[in-house]
């Protein structure tokens, strides 16, 4: 009866052996062939296959023979399964894909679903190369606006790096060389990506860029919407009124004060009650849709530089300009928010002036530079009437890049983390929270920390701005 057993025993061993080399081989091939067409990673459930062979070494590792061998499957998997693509080394999995497939699992698992297609209007595409571009604003978009022009450039010589292509290419082509000319489901046949960011800074973002420096139209837009509904004592002023306010130059009337508690609370009740927000303060849910649509890699604006660099290389950007580009992009990255942030309020003078003086505008231009950590606080723009009266933008953007110069990296890393720490601290508890909880899918879905200590660790009121946000 001994005998018998460990005949039966042998044979079982055997038996889950034979099938194990069977289903690894196979497994194996099929990968190989998926790394091949590069859409390995394009799976619903898991980010990788390598789970189904971790699953099979689990349940047959009753004896050293098998553990010998799983340990040994378990190596070469290891190898496999890392993927890196630097065109002539296949060894590096970019954390996209991961964040894709863990996107697509949670949307399944929690039944998630934000409507059957991603609009044309946000999304860019290279028929030639079958990518598909979701832009989300504040995470990076215009610099693959610059990407996909380059990409699709004829003369192989007019563009070193990205940053060599302008705004006015990028804003007036962008749109009519690469929108879809109908709505989308995304698919296997698409390579389909996105980037993100974390929903605090975003949205910090968004108002240090669109509210603190001189832009009538989003203080219109944002601002004065935002007072009308959450100021005490405002409401919303009949169109006469804002006629008549605009002619006689009031102020009273335009948005350019809006706090950012104020902006919280609009950006909250707008996700909440609007089928789709403005795209500077939308969720990732309700404006690319990631739990509708089949996307292959969603990149992290807190990883562009891995994650911006295999993009690239996979949109056709070349190895040279890529080069080029990594060896000076802190640089390069810097210099154009300079020359992007004092370019565009020159270019609508005329509108900010029938608001507030020139000088009040260029003090709130130059505190936005401060809050981007960008230029130290302590370094004051200091300009005489006659100054002020003949400035230019390349005379500031030339001022601004010699203050930048003279700032410590140092203290501007720590500047940067002071507007954050202001600027949270002013918006009471409960509006952080109304915020957290009608972005919690972006939370949930993209991996963020929907309650960060440096943000919720306090007490429920507010403290008053006292070195950025006061100033406005």
């Amino acid at each position: 009866m001994s005998l018998i057993s460990n005949i039966r025993r042998h044979k079982l061993h055997i038996l889950s052996f034979g099938l194990l080399v069977i289903v690894f081989f196979t497994q194996v091939n099929y990968i190989n062939r998926e790394q091949h067409c590069e859409k390995y990673a394009i799976r619903m459930h898991t980010p990788t296959r390598f789970n189904e062979i971790e699953n099979i070494r689990e349940a047959l590792s009753h004896s050293a023979t098998s553990e010998e061998v799983f340990q040994r499957l378990q190596n070469a998997s290891s190898n496999i399964s890392k993927f890196h693509d630097r065109s002539d080394d296949r060894t590096y999995e970019p954390d996209g894909y991961k964040a894709a497939a863990l996107a697509r699992r949670l949307c399944l698992e929690k039944r998630l679903n934000h409507g059957t297609f991603v609009p044309v209007a946000r999304m860019h595409y290279i028929p030639h190369r079958n990518i598909t571009f979701c832009s989300m604003a504040k995470t990076g978009s215009t610099f693959w606006g610059r990407v996909f022009v380059m990409a699709t450039e004829q003369d192989p010589n007019k563009y070193s790096q990205p940053y060599d292509v302008s705004l006015s290419e990028v804003y007036g082509g962008i749109g009519k060389r690469f929108t879809l000319n109908t709505n989308v489901t995304l698919n296997h046949d698409h390579f389909s990506f996105m980037f993100v960011r974390n929903p605090y800074s975003r949205i910090l973002s968004a108002y240090v860029d669109k509210l603190v420096p001189p832009n009538p139209t989003f203080w219109r837009y944002f601002g004065l919407k935002a007072i009308e509904q959450f100021r005490e004592g405002m409401h919303k002023a009949p169109k006469s009124t804002r006629k008549e306010a605009k002619h006689n130059n009031d102020t009273t009337l335009v948005g350019h004060d809006v706090t950012f508690a104020e902006f919280v609370r609009f950006v909250t009740d707008a996700e909440l009650h609007q089928e789709s927000p403005n795209p500077h303060i939308s969720s990732v849910k309700k404006h690319c849709r990631p739990c509708s649509s089949f996307f292959t890699f969603i990149g992290k604006l807190e990883n562009i530089a891995e994650d911006g660099s295999y993009i690239m290389n996979k949109i056709g950007i070349s190895k040279k300009a890529i080069t080029a580009l990594e060896t000076n992009i802190s640089n390069l990255t810097k210099d154009d928010a300079i020359t992007d942030s004092i370019r565009g309020p020159f270019g609508w003078k005329k509108d900010v002036l029938k608001h507030m003086s020139w000088d009040k505008a260029l003090q709130r231009l130059w505190l936005k530079l401060q809050m981007r950590g960008l230029i130290e606080k302590d370094i004051k723009l200091e300009l005489s009437d006659q100054q002020i009266m003949s400035m230019t933008s390349n005379r500031l953007i030339d001022i601004a890049r010699e203050a930048h110069a003279r700032s410590d990296p140092g203290k501007l890393k720590q500047q940067s983390k002071a507007v954050q720490k202001e600027a949270f601290a002013s918006v009471p508890l409960k509006d952080l929270t109304a915020f957290r909880d009608a972005f919690k899918d972006d939370f949930t879905l993209l991996g963020y920390d929907p309650s960060p200590q440096e943000i919720f660790n306090r007490n429920e009121n507010p403290v008053e701005p006292t070195v950025y946000f006061n100033k406005l």
